[in-house]
């Protein structure tokens, strides 16, 4: 499923379409707040095994809810039927460090000379969360305002499009508030998409299945 986007005329067009295959440097997208994608990096198999899940139980407080990866490779019962699902979710995650290395190299090569270099007393681990629920009512259009500096990278882990709005690099403007005057994207099953959400207004507007992979990079943090 190929992600479809619908621009507005009165914003300008920050979303960038890359290729997996694609080897160029991600990272000034990045601090230029646009908005990557890339379709099918995860692929069909993998996401037809991820939807034998949960994403509703209410005798379950814990579906709906946010789960490391980690946990559910050591336990994929607590989400799948199919055990099958931990090692998707293991290489899933391999792809993403691999990724996250080669695609912003600005950010890693800076993190690999402060490592042996001695500058770094210790590097943050890769933090990987599922969060399966269903999302129906769209959300109010934000930006993110969590303390840490990672470089998220988000994965509609879904058979059918997640679907987001974007706006202006700015606080919640009244034109923000207007659908005409957001781009709106949906997402397609195993996309990928990097964005810094603390800079670029972003509203959720339909999902279910979502994947965020976080890497922590000391050059982020300094330039927050």
């Amino acid at each position: 499923m190929k992600t479809k986007v619908t621009l507005s005329e009165e914003l300008p067009n920050n979303i960038i379409v890359s290729h997996k295959k694609e080897s160029d440097d991600l990272s000034q997208y990045y601090l230029d707040k646009k908005l990557v994608i890339i379709d099918n990096f995860v692929s069909k198999d993998e996401i037809a095994i991820l939807q034998d899940s949960q994403t509703q139980n209410k005798n379950n407080y814990d579906v709906g809810g946010k789960h490391t990866v980690e946990g559910i490779i050591g336990k994929p019962s607590t989400l799948f039927r199919n055990a099958e699902a931990g090692t998707i979710l293991a290489n899933i995650r391999d792809r993403l460090g691999e990724f996250s290395v080669k695609r912003y190299r600005l950010f890693s090569n800076d993190l690999a000379s402060r490592y042996f270099m001695g500058d770094l007393k210790y590097v943050r681990d890769d933090q990987f969360n599922l969060r399966f629920d269903t999302k129906e009512i769209p959300r109010r259009m934000h930006m993110d305002n969590y303390d840490q500096e990672p470089m998220r990278i988000f994965l509609n882990l879904d058979n059918e499009a997640r679907v987001w709005r974007i706006s202006c690099p700015c606080t919640y403007c009244d034109a923000c508030k207007q659908k005409q005057n957001c781009h709106e994207i949906e997402f397609g099953s195993g996309a990928l998409w990097v964005v810094n959400t603390k800079k670029v207004n972003h509203q959720l507007v339909y999902g279910k299945r979502l994947g965020v992979f976080s890497r922590f990079f000391p050059l982020l943090e300094e330039m927050a």
